[in-house]
């Protein structure tokens, strides 16, 4: 849509009139971040087909370090400990990294055809569940439908079969499930 063409605010509800006080800049990074969270939440098969699998990550870590930079936040005002929200934040980030590091060597030892480009940006993606991450009920929801997101786009973008895609994300949840155990109890 063009300049002319935006409709006028009597025509928009309350939430756009506020929208309009908001930098043009931060609007622009808060509209793209929600048009592509719900295109990837209800659409994610057309999403991951029409992402660009190359061509860098600029977008995929801006969208991935505003997931979870919110989701960490929320954490920490929920769990009344905002303390917590570096540490939170900072794991968040070394998770998705070797979660993206795990799947896509498993996809390649699979006969994958994809990048770890296009792996990390499946993973980034699908992180704008962690906003859900401390609500209770919400939480496990969460965690079964990015599992869903990181399925369709791994399908997708190594052109993996079914039985190989559930494969990668299950032993790529379990060997993170190990890690985690493994520090939590200060093996690693």
């Amino acid at each position: 849509m063009e300049d002319g063409d935006k409709p006028s605010s009597s025509s928009q509800g309350p939430g756009s009139q506020l929208l309009d006080k908001v930098p043009p800049n931060i609007r622009d990074v808060v509209t793209d971040y929600v048009a592509v969270a719900k295109s990837l939440l209800f659409a994610p098969i057309v999403f991951y087909r029409g992402m660009d699998k190359k061509g860098g990550m600029k977008h995929a870590v801006i969208f991935f370090v505003t997931s979870s930079a919110v989701g960490s936040i929320i954490a920490g005002v929920v769990g009344l400990n905002p303390l917590s929200i570096p540490k939170t934040l900072g794991l968040s980030i070394i998770l998705t990294f070797a979660a993206s590091a795990i799947a896509f060597g498993l996809c390649k030892a699979m006969g994958a055809k994809g990048s770890f480009e296009a792996t990390f940006k499946v993973f980034a993606y699908s992180s704008c569940l962690k906003i859900f991450s401390a609500i209770p009920i919400l939480n496990l929801l969460a965690i079964f439908w990015t599992a869903a997101l990181n399925f369709y786009g791994l399908k997708e973008v190594h052109q993996l079969g079914t039985v190989k895609t559930a494969s990668v994300i299950f032993l790529t949840s379990l060997l993170l499930t190990l890690l985690e155990i493994g520090h939590y109890l200060h093996l690693i």
